[in-house]
């Protein structure tokens, strides 16, 4: 599966930025069957004139055909393999999520986090000690259509804090809760942070990830990123595969593990027999 992999100059994009939209070979089939089920199982909430906005729905560890036709499309784990620079990877997660309209509301961007603490030794490895995320959209997402916001480069300036101040910062992570991190290798892990956590640096302005339906945007998580609302009076709608290397740890809940494990086991009965390499990591997690 070569058509439309991503570039050497995408690549490069992706690893200095933090963040790339990309085309994909889906067919129109393979959004109108994936948006028709997901306004099935996400239907639109009504709600009232005194109640707090609902600003989004979802739902995880998909197994349904429409969506697992393109979980496993081979064109995704070429992208993965080549963004991550590694020669096989495994899904480390799937969901949907749906954005309903709010037109009568100005738009504002929500609040700014990230998902995975890195160090520049993660992030310049081969392959990278990473997890990515593929967001496929299903619909159009313009600038006002509750786009992904991310902060160009700001994953490269906290893995380079992380680097020069691994022992003076706090680091929540290393309890019995999680696995596959000690003192002497606390990244990746995959955790949340918020502004309070990050060195006050200069970063740059937050900008819109917009992309046409069926367009993917390879997102990594270590980068400042929030989500926002949606001003527009159709749903924002997405697919989200993760990605990680096949074969590397990444620090994470103890809990995350065992429920991705029921999910491999649920995702493999549903998935193709020549795809459900996909599913197994051969990697055992270290208390």
């Amino acid at each position: 599966m070569q058509c439309c992999q991503p570039t050497d100059q995408q690549v490069a994009l992706f690893d200095r930025d933090g963040a790339v939209t990309l085309d994909t070979p889906l067919t129109r089939r393979h959004l109108k069957d994936a948006e028709e089920l997901m306004d099935q199982l996400l239907p639109a909430v009504q709600s009232t004139s005194d109640a707090k906005p609902h600003y989004r729905s979802g739902q995880r560890f998909l197994t349904e055909p429409a969506f697992v036709r393109i979980i496993e499309h081979p064109f995704f784990e070429h992208a993965a393999k080549k963004l991550l620079h590694s020669h096989a990877v495994v899904v480390a997660s799937a969901n949907i999520t749906k954005t309903p309209p709010q037109p009568n509301t100005p738009f504002k961007i929500l609040t700014e986090h990230t998902d995975q603490v890195l160090r520049l030794s993660d992030l310049n490895s081969i392959p990278r000690k990473m997890q990515i995320h593929l967001y496929i959209w299903l619909a159009d997402v313009d600038d006002q259509c509750a786009p992904l916001m991310y902060r160009p480069g700001s994953h490269r300036q906290l893995a380079q804090h992380m680097t020069d101040h691994p022992k003076t910062d706090p680091l929540p992570w290393l309890n019995s809760n999680f696995v596959n991190v000690s003192k002497d290798c606390p990244t990746p892990v995959i955790t949340g942070t918020g502004p309070d956590q990050w060195p006050n640096l200069v970063y740059a302005d937050p900008v819109p990830c917009v992309a046409r339906a069926g367009q993917m945007t390879a997102v990594n998580l270590a980068t400042i990123h929030s989500a926002s609302t949606n001003a527009r009076l159709t749903a924002r709608k997405r697919l989200n595969i993760g990605f990680r290397p096949k074969g590397v740890m990444v620090g994470e809940m103890q809990k995350r593990v065992e429920a991705r494990d029921t999910y491999w086991s649920q995702l493999g009965k549903v998935m193709s027999p020549d795809r459900q390499h996909l599913t197994r990591n051969d990697v055992k997690p270290v208390i």
